[in-house]
C-alpha cells in the first residue's frame, strides 16, 4: 500500500485540525478571557491594578517555560508538548471556574499561572506544526485564514455573552459574569482534545524528504537568496547563528506585544466607565471589533500579495496608531460616544490584522527544525503582552485611561521600525493552492 497519500492526508488534517483548535480556543478565551473577565475582577477587586496583575502572572508563567517547551517540541516530537499543554489547559478552565465561584483572588492568580504555562506548551508545537503541513509558499494565506477563524470566534463568544445578559436584564452583577466564565471553561476543553489529535509530519513515511523540508524557506540558515545582492552582510547576525529578517519581525511583534497589553484588557473597563455602556453594548462592541479586524484580515493579505507582507504591515499598522490617537484625542474632548467607538474600531482592525502575515514570514525563513523556538520566541508576544498589563494597571489608576492611550500609542510606533527595516530581507511568496485546501 503507498503511504504517499496517507501522509498527505495526516498534513491535511493537521491543518483543519488545528484551525478547529484554533477557532475553539479563542471561543474559550472570548468567554472566560474576555471583556466579561476583566469587568468581573474589577467588581470584584475595584482595581485596574489586580486586573493587571492576574494578566502579569499569566505573561510570566509563559514567558519563563515557552522556550523550554519550544525546544522539547523541536528535538523531540512535536506531540510531547501539545499533551503537556492539553492537560494543562483542563486544569486551568477547573480553576478559573472554581475561584469564580468561590471568589477567590487567591486561586484565580493560580489559574492564570496555569494557563500562562498551557500556552507555553502549546502555542509554539501547535503553530510549529501547522506551519510543517503546509508547502512553501502558501503559508500567510493559511494562518490568516486561520487568524480570521480566530476572529470568528471573538464574534461567536461575545454573542453567547449578549444572550446570557439580555435575558437577566443587562446589569453588571458578579453571578452572571460567573456563568459566562463557567460557559467558557467547558468549552476550552474542546481545543486541549483536538490538541490531541495533532501528529508531527516532519519524519516522511518513506524516510524521504518532504516537500516542506525541501522548499528553500527550509535551507540553512544563511540562506543568500533571501537577502538583496547589493546587501550580503545583513542576511545574518551572530556570525550567521540567527537571520535577520525573523529577528526584526519578532522584535516588531514583541514591541507591538509590549505596548497594546498596556490597554487591551482594560478597554471593557473603558466602556464600562468612562463610555457608561451596559453588559450588552460593551459584548456587542466586541463583536464588531473581531468583525473589523477579520474584515481588515482580507484586506491585508490582498495588500501583501500587491506590495510586499512588511510593506502591508508597516502601512496598516501605522493607520491603526493613528486612529488609536484621534481615539484618544475624541475621549479627552468628551466627544460623543459613537464617534470615539469608530475610532476604537478602525484602530483594532488596522493594527490586529496582520499578525497571519508578521507568522507567515517567521515560519517561512527559518528551517522546520527550529520552528517551534521560533516560534516559542514568537509566542512570548502573549507573555510581554500580558506582563506589561500589569503595568498598564498602574498607569491607569495613577494617570486615567486617556494617558495610558496616549503613550501605549507612543511605544506601538517604535515597533514600526524594525518592521520597516526588514523590507528588503523578506522573500516575495509563490503562490499555491490556498484556501480552497480547507475543503481538500
Amino acid at each position: 500500500m503507498d503511504v504517499l497519500p496517507d501522509f498527505a492526508h495526516r498534513r491535511r488534517r493537521n491543518r483543519l485540525l488545528s484551525i478547529a483548535a484554533s477557532f475553539a480556543g479563542a471561543l474559550s478565551r472570548s468567554l472566560w478571557s474576555g471583556e466579561i473577565f476583566s469587568v468581573y475582577v474589577y467588581l470584584l477587586t475595584g482595581s485596574s491594578t489586580r486586573v493587571g496583575v492576574l494578566m502579569g502572572l499569566r505573561g510570566i508563567a509563559q514567558l519563563t517555560l515557552t522556550l523550554p517547551f519550544g525546544w522539547l517540541a523541536d528535538v523531540g516530537r512535536r506531540e510531547s508538548a501539545l499533551r503537556i499543554g492539553a492537560a494543562l489547559g483542563a486544569l486551568g478552565a477547573a480553576l478559573v471556574s472554581l475561584a469564580a465561584h468561590l471568589e477567590s483572588v487567591p486561586l484565580l492568580c493560580v489559574s492564570q499561572l496555569v494557563w500562562g504555562a498551557h500556552w507555553a506548551a502549546a502555542n509554539p508545537s501547535a503553530d510549529a506544526l501547522f506551519a510543517d503541513s503546509i508547502d512553501a509558499g502558501g503559508r500567510s494565506v493559511w494562518f490568516t485564514t486561520k487568524y480570521q477563524m480566530i476572529q470568528l470566534a471573538g464574534i461567536v463568544g461575545p454573542t453567547l455573552s449578549i444572550l446570557v445578559f439580555a435575558a437577566q436584564g443587562d446589569e453588571w452583577r458578579k453571578p452572571l459574569c460567573v456563568l459566562v466564565l463557567d460557559i467558557g471553561c467547558v468549552v476550552a476543553l474542546v481545543p486541549c482534545v483536538l490538541l490531541l489529535l495533532l501528529k508531527d509530519v516532519r519524519t516522511h513515511p518513506r524516510g524521504l524528504r518532504t516537500p516542506l523540508l525541501d522548499a528553500p524557506s527550509a535551507k540553512p540558515l544563511a540562506v543568500a537568496p533571501f537577502v538583496p545582492a547589493h546587501a550580503p552582510d545583513a542576511k545574518r547576525c551572530c556570525d550567521g547563528a540567527l537571520l535577520l529578517a525573523p529577528a526584526l519581525v519578532l522584535m516588531y511583534d514583541v514591541i507591538s506585544a509590549l505596548s497594546s497589553g498596556l490597554v487591551i484588557k482594560f478597554f471593557p473597563i473603558f466602556f464600562v466607565k468612562d463610555l457608561g455602556l451596559s453588559p450588552v453594548h460593551v459584548c456587542a462592541l466586541g463583536i464588531f471589533a473581531m468583525a473589523t479586524v477579520a474584515a481588515f484580515g482580507w484586506v491585508a493579505t490582498a495588500l501583501a500579495a500587491r506590495a510586499g507582507r512588511v510593506q502591508a504591515a508597516f502601512g496598516l499598522r501605522l493607520g491603526g496608531i493613528l486612529s488609536f490617537v484621534v481615539m484618544a484625542a475624541l475621549a479627552s474632548a468628551h466627544a460623543p460616544v459613537f464617534v470615539v467607538i469608530a475610532a476604537y474600531l478602525l484602530r483594532m482592525g488596522l493594527i490586529n490584522c496582520t499578525f497571519g502575515l508578521t507568522k507567515s514570514i517567521i515560519h517561512d525563513v527559518v528551517p522546520p527544525s527550529q520552528r517551534a523556538r521560533y516560534a516559542s520566541v514568537d509566542s512570548i508576544n502573549a507573555a510581554t503582552w500580558a506582563g506589561s498589563a500589569a503595568l498598564g494597571g498602574l498607569l491607569i489608576d495613577k494617570y486615567g485611561m486617556v494617558a495610558t492611550f496616549y503613550v501605549t500609542a507612543f511605544f506601538s510606533a517604535l515597533a514600526l521600525v524594525p518592521i520597516w527595516t526588514a523590507r528588503r530581507l523578506v522573500p516575495a511568496e509563490t503562490p499555491d493552492a490556498g484556501p480552497a485546501l480547507l475543503v481538500a
